[in-house]
């Protein structure tokens, strides 16, 4: 049972018929707080439709908040990402400079050796 339900429910006063006559000023005070609660029930209405409203912003802002912490997330990955790619590729290159640099080696012995040949065959 909600506040609202409370509110709205007959109090024992009210569902009990009183066996003498109310006086007039007792009447017009009774008139005047059950308006005063009916207007009390209408802003608790109020109010509660506003917290439910405010309750589902919140609940939009907090999805929007993790689907931001994402982005971050993978963001700050990308850069780790880049730079292993980058390490592996400067692997590669060295790699291929010592091949490079083999491959040159081995020329030089064959022109060293061309070369001998040329000059003893002479």
């Amino acid at each position: 049972m909600t506040l609202l339900d409370d509110l709205q429910a007959p109090s024992r006063r009210e569902s009990q018929t009183p066996d003498l006559p109310l006086l007039e000023g007792h009447e017009n005070e009774k008139e005047k707080l059950i308006m005063e609660k009916d207007v009390v029930l209408k802003e608790l209405a109020s109010l509660e439709t506003q917290l439910s409203s405010l309750r589902e912003q919140i609940d939009g802002l907090i999805s929007k908040v993790e689907e931001q912490k994402e982005k971050v997330n993978s963001t700050r990955n990308k850069p780790d990402h880049a730079k292993s790619q980058l390490d592996s590729i400067r692997m590669k290159m060295k790699e291929c400079d010592s091949r490079i640099n083999g491959i040159e080696s081995e020329q030089q012995d064959f022109k060293t050796n061309f070369a001998r040949q040329l000059l003893n065959g002479r």
